[in-house]
């Protein structure tokens, strides 16, 4: 906050500041697969799934891209293993959004 307002204090062409973090990807399916696709081993080891449900890239309301993931099965209600899984998504796509769901596993 103390820099953007020194910026725009001694800047008066810029009227807007936003932080980008160097190296953050913008988020696409492929990408999300792709880290997804390093934790669905563990986690279908004990009986879990996970999977993206939804990526909004953002607009002038929410300039934010969001990221929603569905998780399923016993590793749902696992604290530390629902942290691990935001860990991976914002080293990669830390700008963005994450949210996840608990989703019920479909019986056969």
């Amino acid at each position: 906050m103390g820099i953007e307002r020194t910026m725009l204090d001694r800047f008066p062409e810029i009227y807007e500041v936003e932080a980008v973090m160097p190296g953050f990807k913008i988020p696409t399916e492929e990408g999300i697969e792709e880290v997804l696709s390093s934790i669905a081993p563990f986690l279908s080891v004990s009986g879990g799934t996970i999977e993206l449900l939804e990526l909004d890239d953002g607009d002038g309301v929410n300039p934010r891209p969001t990221i929603v993931l569905g998780i399923g099965g016993p590793p749902a209600k696992n604290t530390s293993l629902k942290a691990e899984v935001l860990r991976r998504m914002k080293s990669v796509y830390g700008q963005a959004e994450i949210q996840m769901l608990e989703m019920a596993l479909e019986e056969e």
